[in-house]
């Protein structure tokens, strides 16, 4: 029985190495065409160089030498003399501008007068003011007119009736007369004519209106009493 496991445990093993060997052999050729692709596609990186980084060395000609030799010394001067080298420009500085000073003034003398006094304000005359202002208002009256602004009624008489009329005034003028009330026997239409008169003339003045005096004469003493309300 131990002799049949450990043929069969043999044989097992010798099994899985042919299996093994087989599959090596057939994927050996594959596995090396991999390997070569690869290396085509990734290059190797080069490993840092970590030792003593060499510095270039330069190495003068003979020629080069005769020419360093040759340069002179640039010598830095001491500090004393540049203090005194600035000390000479200033005074050289202040002495000209001492010199063109008298010179700008006696040009700005002759071109710039000096300045005197502010001279004083003219005094305003006031009476001519006042006269100005005086002949200003009266120009106003004459203009505004010699009535009071508003409207203004009255009444006239006469054997045949009464009228009541009114006048309107703007800006001291008639600018309208009317008729208010009509209590007259014959209508008032026969003096429709008178109104306008009123406006034109600037007075009750109007004409008399034939076959109509009496309503003319009411209407005159209406359009009278109504001005002299106005005055």
């Amino acid at each position: 029985m131990a002799n049949a496991k450990n043929n069969l445990v043999a044989m097992s093993t010798v099994a899985v190495l042919a299996v093994y060997a087989a599959g090596f052999t057939r994927t050996r050729a594959a596995a090396e065409r991999f390997a070569e692709a690869d290396a085509r596609v990734r290059r190797p990186i080069p490993e840092p160089n970590l030792g003593v980084v060499d510095t270039p060395r330069v190495v003068a000609s003979s020629s080069d030498a005769v020419s360093i030799k040759s340069q002179p010394e640039r010598k830095t001067p001491a500090p004393e003399r540049v203090v005194a080298a600035a000390a000479h420009r200033q005074d050289t500085v202040l002495e000209r501008a001492a010199q063109e000073t008298p010179a700008k003034k006696d040009s700005g003398s002759a071109t710039t007068a000096p300045r005197t006094a502010q001279q004083a304000a003219p005094v305003p005359d006031t009476a001519a003011i006042r006269a100005a202002q005086e002949d200003s208002a009266a120009a106003a009256d004459t203009a505004r007119g010699p009535f009071k602004d508003g409207v203004f009624m009255g009444w006239g008489t006469s054997r045949h009736g009464d009228i009541q009329a009114a006048v309107e005034i703007r800006n001291g003028h008639i600018v309208d007369a009317y008729v208010t009330q009509c209590l007259t026997r014959y209508s008032c239409s026969w003096i429709s004519s008178l109104p306008p008169q009123v406006v034109a003339r600037q007075s009750a003045n109007v004409d008399y209106v034939s076959g109509a005096t009496e309503s003319t004469n009411a209407f005159y003493y209406a359009i009278a009493q109504a001005i002299s309300r106005a005055k």
